[in-house]
């Protein structure tokens, strides 16, 4: 006696599908296409918006980070008279930073670098000794709104 598979009992016949099977079949693989689909769009909705978040902080510390080491490095340092830009002295080396078409540049050799992109406004101000400065800067990068103040003496304690 041979032993035969359930579905090979079902195909025996070989009369092959009928219509309504495959309009069935197509509806149930279609309205699962439909299910998936309608769960990953919203979450590559929100993945974009993080991931814009995300490089929006990540241009406002990486401009952080560059004013705060050239500041602290440098001599020399001096705001412009609107507080625009902040000129200084690095290695005898003079470079000007400042905003220009949502930009925040650095001039160096007269050649303008980008800091970061999406800074709207910035505004310098150098307060105390020559010896012993502090730089206050207001900058805007969309709705961040950052004021820091840097001391540039290097502070060597164990």
């Amino acid at each position: 006696m041979e032993k035969r598979f359930f579905l090979c009992k079902l195909f025996e016949k070989n009369e092959g599908f009928t219509l309504i099977e495959v309009l069935i079949s197509s509806a149930i693989f279609l309205s699962l296409v439909v299910a998936i689909c309608s769960l990953l769009v919203p979450w590559g909705r929100v993945f974009n918006s993080l991931s814009q978040k995300i490089e929006e902080e990540e241009n406002l510390l990486g401009s952080v980070n560059t004013l705060f080491q050239l500041v602290r490095y440098s001599n020399n340092l001096q705001s412009s008279s609107d507080g625009k830009e902040l000129s200084m002295n690095l290695s005898s080396n003079p470079l000007k930073i400042y905003s220009q078409g949502g930009s925040l540049l650095l001039k160096n050799k007269g050649v303008a670098n980008p800091v970061a992109e999406g800074c709207s406004e910035v505004c310098f101000t150098v307060e105390g000794s020559k010896e012993k400065p502090l730089v206050s800067a207001h900058l805007v990068f969309g709705k961040e709104v950052l004021d820091i103040k840097i001391n540039s003496c290097l502070l060597l304690s164990p």
